[in-house]
């Protein structure tokens, strides 16, 4: 995890990839903490990483936590191709598991 505050902006980027597709919670929660505090490069880096780990754990059909990965983007101020993707990421639970995600609404 210290990969993901490494001075290098291509270390951060590869180190929040990797974080996303291995979707452990403790790097979930880091990606969310440096995201909320960080400057716009840097919340793009870790809004890839974020959106990564929702994929993954979709994938995983692990979709309570994949959810609140995509809400808890959804909620943030997002550029819009980040914004369609979480909402993409929110509503792929309805396709895999047959659950609606009430009040959907995108960008």
């Amino acid at each position: 995890m210290s990969l993901l505050k490494h001075p290098d902006p291509l270390v951060v980027r590869a180190a929040a990839l990797a974080s996303g597709r291995i979707a452990k919670p403790l790097p979930v929660k880091v990606m969310q903490d440096i995201m909320k505090r960080s400057k716009e490069s840097m919340r793009s880096v870790m809004v890839a990483g974020l959106l990564a780990a929702g994929d993954t754990l979709l994938t995983r059909r692990q979709f309570t936590e994949a959810t609140a990965i995509f809400d808890a983007l959804r909620a943030d101020r997002l550029a819009p191709p980040e914004q369609v993707t979480a909402w993409r990421g929110a509503n792929a639970r309805e396709f895999l598991h047959g659950h609606s995600v009430a009040g959907s609404a995108c960008c």
